[in-house]
């Protein structure tokens, strides 16, 4: 159990070296520790690992699989901050498969637990990839500009409302809500 959470390490440094088949080495052999003694916090770390090498790899069904497996866990173990991390993951598979619609919705629900928790830390990189989302949405539609999305996030109303349909796709507007945001005022 204890060579778990360093073959997770290595399979995270492998895959930020580019050592995506490396990564995959590491990321199943913790796997298979993690299942062994029952960490469901660690299976779900190492799914995500392996979701983040099948990725880069081009292999977006195996990344999709692994990340909604990491997904379901987070969700059975009550880990907040890891199901918003595997929403983002599967928000950017989808958006690597060309599916807008698809990531915008995973990234929204992700959008909705960094507001919730007030994790400013992973609401960044959510917003960051909402707003390619949205903006990818708005080059595909052609749609004209109009009012931009309403976000509302504070600590105890979290809700995320479009103001219309057209909104959605509304890259204008995008910056000025991360800056909104992330701004010190939150």
């Amino acid at each position: 159990g204890a060579q778990r959470p360093l073959l997770g390490t290595l399979g995270s440094a492998y895959c930020n070296l580019g050592q995506y088949e490396r990564a995959i080495e590491h990321h199943t052999q913790a796997l298979a520790i993690s299942r062994e003694i029952g960490d469901r916090r660690g299976e779900g770390s190492d799914l995500g690992g392996l979701g983040a090498a099948y990725l880069n790899l081009g292999q977006h069904d195996k990344a999709i699989e692994q990340y909604t497996d990491a997904l379901q866990i987070s969700r059975a173990i009550g880990d907040r901050l890891s199901h918003c991390s595997h929403l983002g993951n599967l928000g950017n598979a989808y958006d690597s498969l060309g599916d807008c619609h698809k990531a915008i919705e995973y990234h929204e629900q992700a959008l909705a637990i960094t507001c919730e928790t007030g994790d400013r830390h992973l609401m960044q990189p959510v917003v960051s990839s909402w707003g390619r989302n949205l903006r990818q949405l708005a080059v595909l539609s052609a749609m004209p500009l109009t009012r931009p999305p309403v976000i509302l996030c504070s600590p105890g109303d979290v809700a995320i409302a479009r103001s219309d349909d057209q909104a959605t796709r509304n890259h204008v507007a995008t910056s000025a809500i991360i800056t909104q945001l992330l701004s010190p005022n939150m």
